[in-house]
């Protein structure tokens, strides 16, 4: 079993953020995401984060951010990153995919149908050779929004079918390893975003980036 864990950074409003940024973390154990967090929280940064619900990178300390950019280093994994400049036009990609659909005068659908476009090209850069459990930062709330997410994904991983795939939705404050992965990914919104690329250089895995 592989594990491929995805949280984003930025947003998709027209007058929010100008990058949008998802990331992935693949992983053959999860649990060594989580450790990380787990490990900060009993030792080194016990008080601090003593009534810290979740690590964000948006809300934690500059040390805390850093120190867990160095025990991601440690990990035998792999980073995915699609980074879009919101100034640059998905179309026509995006409307000749299967995310598109004619009811995109609705702003959530439209949000929905971006998000699972840029998920669907960090898919598309993944070649998997075992089953997978896809674990993403939940942002979805209808069963259709989410159904929609999952095939969509599934079809553009590279993978053979006799392997199976799983898409978790959960909840970042119960999932470390999501949390690993938002604080690595706003690193890298701070880079392109901010211009400030003092996280990122702490950042030594293997890292393939798709930018739009």
């Amino acid at each position: 079993m592989t594990y491929l864990i995805i949280d984003e950074s930025g947003d998709l409003g027209k007058h929010g953020s100008k990058y949008f940024i998802i990331l992935g973390i693949l992983i053959k154990e999860e649990k060594k995401l989580g450790k990380i967090i787990k490990t900060l929280r009993r030792n080194q940064f016990k008080k601090k984060l003593a009534n810290v619900r979740e690590i964000k990178g948006i809300t934690c300390s500059a040390k805390i951010l850093k120190q867990i950019l160095r025990k991601v280093n440690k990990l035998d994994a792999e980073i995915y990153c699609v980074i879009w400049d919101k100034k640059k036009k998905l179309f026509p990609g995006l409307r000749k995919s299967k995310v598109f659909s004619n009811n995109e005068n609705l702003e959530r659908n439209k949000k929905n149908s971006i998000y699972d476009y840029i998920a669907g090209l960090l898919a598309e850069e993944i070649e998997i050779n075992s089953s997978l459990l896809v674990r993403i930062d939940k942002s979805k709330l209808k069963y259709e929004d989410i159904k929609k997410f999952n095939d969509f994904f599934k079809e553009k991983l590279d993978i053979d079918n006799k392997f199976n795939v799983e898409i978790h939705h959960n909840e970042s404050h119960k999932y470390e390893s999501i949390q690993v992965v938002d604080v690595v990914a706003w690193s890298y919104f701070q880079k392109f975003e901010r211009k400030n690329p003092e996280f990122v250089d702490l950042i030594h895995l293997k890292t393939n980036i798709k930018k739009l």
